[in-house]
């Protein structure tokens, strides 16, 4: 049977031949020299298959991850590093790790993240019916920064797409019919759920698997990320046409601005022009919050202190949104 063919069958249901079939990790960083041997170690304890590789992809570090890695991969043949000469953003780093695994099954990692034990062995359970399976990772990206630096408890809050970038098993016949966009910096992995979609390959997020999000980025670093992330959801939004939850807040934020603009024209209400979209700011950024973390009376003051520098990085999102849905087309 030819390989389209049994794509076109369906996946077939988890057995022996399954939990033995190899699998190949890929494994992108940047910069992740504080995380990248717990990832990969975190990796090569994994339960339920052979681990046949763990593809290491480098996107350019300017730390000493690669020599890490290089170092692990003298312990163990498995650990294979493929080093970018320049930085080419998550998609080509995604995609290039696909071209260079060979496993029958191809899991998806990002450097900060370190796996449970058992994260293999569940996901490869959940594959029947399914051609990728994965689980959340807590804390998510967005508060990573406030959550390592006020000390607070996280949520698994739910993801707004099935499966996310950071950790995924997938059937290698997903790739003979979808690939990763080389093209996107951030928000490859929104873009790949749509293509699996519309390709009719069918993924599923499994119950109560989590993985442990130790992403390292500075308060500046965080900033600048969630600008691009946000010219990156006005892409969204326009390219798939699907209203989500940031997307409303931006809505919001487009009225509060539109109101004050309205009340710099009454001079008696000048002084609230500004006011408005600072407290949609603080609004959104206390509903996340809550979304997020889990208050207690003993972290109360770091929960308020973190929730004013949130809505900092709301707004540098929002500006990154302002910037690709309207400054793109003026060229700036």
């Amino acid at each position: 049977m030819s390989t389209t063919e049994a794509v076109r069958q369906g996946p077939s249901p988890p057995g022996h031949a399954q939990a033995c079939a190899p699998v190949s990790f890929v494994v992108i960083a940047y910069n992740e020299a504080p995380n990248i041997e717990r990832c990969i170690r975190s990796v090569l304890g994994q339960r339920g298959a052979p681990i046949l590789e763990v593809v290491v992809v480098d996107d350019a570090s300017t730390d000493e991850t690669p020599a890490i890695v290089a170092g692990l991969g003298r312990e163990d043949r498995r650990v294979k590093l493929v080093r970018l000469a320049t930085n080419g953003g998550r998609g080509n780093a995604r995609a290039t790790g696909v071209d260079s695994a060979s496993g029958q099954f191809v899991a998806m990692v990002d450097g900060d993240i370190v796996l449970p034990p058992d994260w293999l062995e569940r996901c490869l359970v959940s594959l029947q019916g399914h051609h990728a399976a994965g689980g959340k990772a807590v804390p998510d990206g967005d508060v990573a920064y406030l959550c390592r630096t006020f000390r607070l408890s996280p949520r698994g809050r739910a993801s707004t797409m099935t499966l996310t970038g950071n950790n995924a098993l997938f059937r290698r016949e997903v790739f003979d019919r979808v690939s990763f966009d080389r093209d996107l910096g951030e928000g490859e992995d929104i873009a790949f759920n749509h293509a699996m979609a519309r390709a009719g390959l069918r993924s599923t997020l499994v119950a109560s698997l989590t993985v442990d999000h130790r992403e390292s980025k500075s308060f500046s670093q965080s900033l600048r990320w969630l600008y691009q992330s946000g010219k990156g959801g006005a892409r969204q939004l326009e390219r798939y046409r699907q209203v989500r939850l940031p997307d409303l807040a931006f809505g919001g934020f487009l009225a509060s601005l539109a109101a004050g603009g309205g009340l710099a024209l009454t001079s008696r209400a000048k002084r609230f022009a500004v006011g408005l979209p600072l407290a949609w700011l603080l609004t959104v950024a206390t509903g996340h919050m809550l979304a997020c973390f889990r208050p207690s009376r003993g972290s109360a003051w770091r929960f308020v202190v973190a929730t004013l520098v949130d809505a900092l990085m709301v707004g540098s999102y929002s500006a990154g949104r302002l910037a690709g849905h309207f400054f793109r087309r003026l060229g700036t």
